[in-house]
């Protein structure tokens, strides 16, 4: 008897766990996101997009709220014309100074990863990129995550993770 209980408790943990766990899919636009939370709980709000005619520049973003109401962002930025690759560096580098201090930005993957201290509360940001539709050294769109919340650990956990 204890064996079946052991046995029934095992498949469940095995079920939820996992699930609790998995990466969870966020659609920005015409992409899809996916984000490791942790296992937190966080809440996902879609956010209006925006065309700015004078830049070329259409944005989809979405919100991220955690239990301690602070927040991170994830953003989809598609451009009228490409753009080198390089200026996804200063892209990210212009987000992430709005919110930060003593800012380190380096490249990873097939875009750049930074991470620098919050103004406001002093934890640890982290932020990433990668271009997208690339062609000859130049992208007519790219991904964004600024993650912010209270949490280092899990502001870390989710850039280092996210597949964009």
């Amino acid at each position: 008897m204890r064996l079946l209980i052991f046995a029934s408790i095992f498949a469940f943990m095995a079920v939820v766990i996992p699930a609790s766990c998995s990466p969870q899919v966020i659609p920005l636009g015409s992409h899809n996101i996916s984000l490791d939370f942790g296992g937190q709980n966080i809440t996902i709000m879609s956010m209006t997009t925006a065309y700015e005619c004078c830049l070329g520049v259409d944005t989809n973003y979405t919100k991220m709220m955690d239990n301690d109401n602070s927040s991170s962002f994830a953003y989809l930025f598609s451009y009228d014309s490409p753009r080198p690759i390089s200026d996804s560096e200063k892209e990210l580098k212009g987000i992430m100074d709005t919110m930060c201090d003593k800012m380190y930005i380096q490249p990873y993957e097939n875009g750049y990863i930074s991470t620098g201290s919050d103004r406001l509360g002093g934890q640890a940001l982290w932020g990433i990129i990668a271009p997208l539709n690339v062609r000859d050294n130049n992208y007519t769109a790219c991904v964004e995550v600024v993650a912010s919340f209270k949490n280092e650990t899990l502001n870390e956990h989710i850039v280092k993770t996210a597949q964009l």
